[in-house]
């Protein structure tokens, strides 16, 4: 009997553990036979943190880190002056605007850009910070200068705060774009009213794109300007038998000339 277990248990080593033992009785004779193990093998229940596993030849992402806002308020751009809505090419051009402090604390540093465009180009740009701290319902004012060479039509956009450093409920009134024209519109004199010629006009006639200047021998002595009478009226003066005359012409007005 010892004989028989011992030779069973080194049947099993031989096996593996994929083996099972029966033991049998044939006839009075005790008899070994070794069977697969055919039943499905025990899965324990392993929980697997994989918050610090990584795959491998896979590189780690970092968050991507966003900029926030370091401050809170309310800001609101105000009405955009220029010293002309029609500027001559290189004349200078001075844009003036406000923007004003509509939240519930002061706030400083708060920064501004302008720039001058043609389509998706950047012609001329000017950025900056005001530094001074802007009080609840105070405005701060600011001043940017340009001149533009070619003759064309350009947009005139105004930001504050344009890289959102302040938190604010409503951003869309914070840009402004205003539509300029480069254009030759003044015609000034080049010559004089005299006894020969008694009556000139430097933009010859009835011009309503140039801003002309008329001068005769008698009321007009000191020559006068076309202007606009309102905005959609142009006063444009002219010789007419050797006296300066007016006429009005309806039309989008001014500066003194048609641009509509």
């Amino acid at each position: 009997m010892r004989n028989i277990l011992v030779f069973a248990l080194a049947l099993i080593l031989l096996a593996g553990c994929a083996q099972q033992i029966r033991i049998v009785y044939e006839n009075g004779t005790q008899n070994v036979i070794l069977e697969k193990d055919t039943s499905p093998p025990k899965v324990e229940d392993i929980s697997i943190n994989n918050s610090n596993v990584q795959a491998p030849n896979e590189s780690v992402k970092e968050t991507p880190k966003t900029s926030k806002p370091s401050k809170a308020g309310e800001l609101m751009l105000g009405p955009i002056q220029l010293s002309t809505m029609i500027p001559e090419p290189n004349q200078n051009l001075t844009v003036k605007f406000q923007f004003f402090n509509k939240g519930t604390s002061g706030l400083d540093d708060v920064g501004y850009s302008v720039s001058i465009s043609q389509g998706n180009k950047t012609i001329a740009s000017d950025e900056g910070i005001h530094n001074s701290t802007i009080a609840v319902n105070s405005s701060a004012s600011v001043e940017s200068k340009f001149k533009i060479a070619d003759i064309g039509s350009y947009n005139l956009t105004v930001k504050i705060d344009p890289e959102n450093q302040i938190s604010e409920e409503n951003e869309l009134d914070n840009k402004k774009t205003l539509l300029i024209a480069v254009k030759k519109v003044y015609a000034p004199l080049t010559t004089h009213a005299s006894s020969s010629q008694p009556c000139v006009d430097s933009d010859n006639g009835r011009n309503w794109t140039y801003k002309g200047v008329c001068q005769d021998l008698n009321e007009y002595q000191l020559g006068v300007t076309d202007s606009c009478e309102s905005s959609s009226k142009l006063d444009e003066y002219y010789c007419k038998n050797n006296e300066c005359v007016d006429e009005t012409h309806m039309c989008v007005c001014l500066e003194g000339v048609c641009i509509q």
